[in-house]
């Protein structure tokens, strides 16, 4: 009895759309709500910053900076650093505002 009522339970879950998501630890950003220090202009401020992920060969690279230029650089940086021949393409990089 116990047993057929939790699947009666588990199966209605599933038909009302029950909201639960599956999340892959190593795809969330590390970065996120990171701000930066920024001291041009007219003096110390707070940024906001951005993270840039490239997976190549099943290796995730992460590059942060203040702009999305310097955060795709970084994550370019850090996958053709890692290999002797380098199979990182620009192409694959996403970014996004933390």
């Amino acid at each position: 009895m116990k047993n057929s009522l939790m699947q009666f339970f588990v199966f209605c879950s599933l038909l009302s759309g029950c909201g639960l998501k599956v999340i892959n630890p190593a795809d969330q950003n590390p970065n996120k709500g990171t701000l930066a220090l920024d001291m041009s202009g007219d003096g110390p401020k707070l940024v906001e910053t951005f993270t840039c992920k490239l997976v190549s060969q099943g290796s995730r690279f992460f590059g942060f900076g203040k702009s999305e230029e310097e955060a795709r650089k970084d994550a370019m940086g850090k996958c053709q650093g890692r290999t002797l021949l380098s199979f990182c393409e620009k192409e694959k990089i996403t970014c996004e505002k933390n």
